[in-house]
């Protein structure tokens, strides 16, 4: 989303709600330079969501710019028309589960046993685009830019250990491989999804704790 939306869908989430008191932007290593990543991240979602915000001619006209991927997000969109008529209809159960979930479903995909080989673009932090998250700090709002843990066996380790630590917030750290599923780079399962999820809440309630007390704890 943010690789062809930049901080859009933020933008108009903050526009329609009060601020939040903590505004945490949680990336993989690779992310905080976001455009090196267009070429090997598919972008449908983000587009499609381009599409239907207001003013669509000129969120259409601004994904003709690049034809290629156009034709991609249009291709993509009629071969997911063309199975739904194909397919039946979610059960009963699958649609209660999405609703209770929030649309949130589980992964399925295997435990990762083994860092990826493939050989990705170079990703060099953008101290600017960096700068342009911290710029939320206001109204009330801290933000926390974080980096997602990597895997000990993960290739770019080293150089995301060199760069990364005087960018981000939290402590750049690894987890355990198979904290990690198969489906994609850094997709945590259920173990990797605890074991985030409680590095962030450790960091926001230390936060807390400095403002109640006026000192770190």
């Amino acid at each position: 989303m943010t690789i062809f939306n930049g901080t859009m869908v933020l933008d108009r989430y903050l526009s329609q709600n009060q601020s939040p008191k903590f505004l945490i932007f949680l990336y993989s290593p690779e992310d905080f330079d976001p455009l090196s990543q267009r070429q090997i991240v598919g972008m449908y979602e983000a587009m499609t969501w381009r599409v239907v915000q207001p003013n669509r001619l000129i969120n259409l006209a601004a994904l003709l710019r690049r034809p290629d991927e156009f034709f991609y997000w249009a291709g993509f969109g009629w071969r997911l028309a063309l199975e739904r008529v194909r397919n039946r209809p979610a059960s009963n159960d699958i649609l209660q589960f999405r609703t209770a979930h929030q649309g949130q479903y589980p992964i399925d995909a295997p435990t990762a046993t083994e860092c990826e080989t493939m050989v990705r673009p170079p990703s060099v932090p953008n101290r600017e685009w960096v700068a342009g998250l911290r710029s939320y700090n206001r109204d009330g709002t801290t933000v926390l830019v974080d980096s997602t843990p990597m895997a000990p066996c993960d290739p770019k380790l080293s150089y995301f250990q060199q760069k990364l630590p005087a960018l981000v917030d939290n402590r750049f750290q690894t987890i355990p491989i198979t904290a990690f599923t198969t489906e994609g780079r850094m997709h945590v399962n259920a173990i990797g999804s605890a074991l985030l999820s409680n590095m962030v809440a450790d960091q926001v309630l230390q936060h807390m704790s400095v403002d109640s007390t006026g000192r770190k704890p």
